[in-house]
C-alpha cells in the first residue's frame, strides 16, 4: 500500500478537519480528508493509515457504518471517535467498535479542547505497533501472561484461570491484546506466542497445584485451530511440565471453529480424546448453525460479555443469556458468563442457573504471583456474598 498521510480525518465539517491538519503538522504528523463516510473506505483500500479520526454523526453514510466496514476490511489503524451528540453516542461506539474488533483508543466530544485533542492524536498515533516490535518484544520476554480468575457459582470457589496475553511495553505500560495481536498475522507469530503463552501458562500451574491451590488453566487457541500438529503439540507441552489433560482447558471463539467447521470438528475431537476440555468462547456473537454446536464436541459455552454486561439494562439481553444457559445445559455443557462487573449481575446468573462466571467485579486479569494472595482474599470476601445462597 502506498502510505500518503498518517492520520485520516473521517468528518463533513472542513473547519475540523482544517484544526486537526494544523495540529498534527505540529507534531510533524500528515493529515488526510474524507468529508464522507464511504470516501473514507476508498483512502483505506488504497493507503495505510496508523489514525483515523471518525465523526460518527455524518450525513449519508454514518460512522456506524464505517466502522462496520473497516471491521470487515480488518482495518489495523487506530481510532479516535468524535460526536456532538451525547456522550452515551460515543461509549455505544466504542464498544461497538472493540467488539468488532478494532482499535478505538479514545472518544472525543465536540467541541474538542485544543489541548485534549492534541493529547488525543499523540496517543492514537503511538498506539500502533509494526509487526517487527511485537516480535520483538515477544523474543524479549515484554508480552507475559497474566491471568483472570474463574470462580464456580455453584459454590463459590476460585474454579480456575484464563490466561491472558499482556505486552509491558518500555514507554506505554501494560498493553492488552487488542494494542499488538493484530500485528502477529502470520503463522509463525501465532505460534510464537502461544508457545510462550503455554510454556508460561503450565509452569504457572505446576507451581499453584503444588501450593495447593486445584486449579484449571484455560488458554485461547483459536489462531492455530486449522493446524493438523495442534493437538499433538499441546499435548508435548502439558507432559513436559507435569500438568494432567483435565487441567486444560482449550478455548476457540466462533469464528475461528465455524471458518472450516469439519476440519476444526476433527481437531478439536482429537483433543478431547487426549483428555483436555474444549471450550466455545464468545458464543452469541456469530452466526453458526446449532447443528455444528451439537456436533462440535465442546465441554463448556463461554456467553458473550456484551450480553452479559447489558443484563441490567436490556431485557432482550436477559432472556437470551437464560435461553442460552438452558440450550447449553439441554446438550450437556457447563456454561461460563463473561464480563461480571458487578454484584447484581453475577447474583442474576446464579439464579438462571450459570455455572461459572469471570469478571472485573471478580477479578482484573493479574501477574501469576499475585493469584495466590488474590484467592485468599476471594474466599473471605465470598463467604459474605448472599448470591451465594442461591447456589446449589
Amino acid at each position: 500500500m502506498e502510505h500518503a498521510a498518517d492520520i485520516l480525518v473521517v468528518d463533513d465539517d472542513p473547519d475540523f478537519f482544517a484544526l486537526i491538519e494544523t495540529v498534527a503538522s505540529s507534531l510533524q504528523l500528515t493529515a488526510a480528508w474524507a468529508a464522507r463516510g464511504d470516501d473514507a473506505l476508498e483512502h483505506v483500500e488504497t493507503r495505510e493509515y496508523g489514525l483515523i479520526v471518525l465523526d460518527m454523526c455524518m450525513p449519508g453514510f454514518d460512522g456506524f457504518q464505517v466502522l462496520s466496514a473497516l471491521a470487515e476490511r480488518r482495518c489495523k489503524a487506530s481510532l479516535l471517535l468524535v460526536s456532538g451528540m451525547s456522550r452515551s453516542v460515543l461509549r455505544t461506539a466504542q464498544r461497538f467498535g472493540r467488539e468488532a474488533g478494532l482499535e478505538v483508543v479514545r472518544l472525543l466530544h465536540k467541541p474538542v479542547p485544543l489541548d485534549e485533542l492534541e493529547s488525543a492524536l499523540v496517543a492514537g498515533s503511538e498506539s500502533r505497533p509494526s509487526a517487527g516490535s511485537v516480535r520483538r518484544a515477544l523474543e524479549d520476554g515484554e508480552i507475559a501472561a497474566h491471568y483472570q480468575p474463574r470462580i464456580d457459582l455453584h459454590t463459590g470457589r476460585l474454579y480456575g484461570v484464563e490466561l491472558l496475553s499482556r505486552w509491558q511495553h518500555p514507554t506505554r505500560g501494560l498493553l492488552p491484546p487488542a494494542a499488538f495481536l493484530p500485528f502477529l498475522d502470520d503463522t509463525a507469530g501465532r505460534r510464537a506466542l502461544l508457545s510462550v503463552s503455554l510454556r508460561d501458562g503450565l509452569a504457572d500451574l505446576r507451581t499453584w497445584i503444588d501450593a495447593g491451590l486445584d486449579l484449571v488453566l484455560s488458554v485461547n487457541v483459536g489462531a492455530d485451530l486449522l493446524s493438523p500438529e495442534l493437538p499433538d503439540w499441546i499435548a508435548m507441552h502439558a507432559e513436559s511440565a507435569g500438568i494432567e489433560p483435565e487441567r486444560l482447558t482449550l478455548e476457540v471463539t466462533e469464528q475461528s471453529a465455524m471458518s472450516e467447521p469439519a476440519r476444526a470438528c476433527e481437531i478439536l475431537s482429537r483433543c478431547r480424546i487426549k483428555g483436555f476440555s474444549v471450550s466455545l468462547d464468545d458464543f452469541g456473537v456469530g452466526y453458526s448453525s446449532l447443528v455444528w454446536l451439537h456436533r462440535f464436541p465442546f465441554s463448556e459455552l463461554k456467553i458473550d460479555k456484551s450480553f452479559v454486561i447489558e443484563f441490567a439494562d436490556d431485557p432482550e439481553a436477559r432472556v437470551i443469556t437464560r435461553a442460552t444457559i438452558d440450550l447449553a445445559h439441554a446438550l450437556s455443557l457447563t456454561v461460563c458468563g463473561e464480563g461480571i462487573e458487578d454484584e447484581a449481575t453475577c447474583a442474576a446468573l446464579v439464579e438462571l442457573g450459570c455455572d461459572r462466571a469471570q469478571g472485573f467485579w471478580i477479578a482484573r486479569p493479574m501477574p501469576a504471583g499475585e493469584l495466590a494472595g488474590w484467592s485468599a482474599g476471594w474466599q473471605r470476601r465470598a463467604a459474605e456474598r448472599p448470591w451465594r445462597s442461591g447456589a446449589t
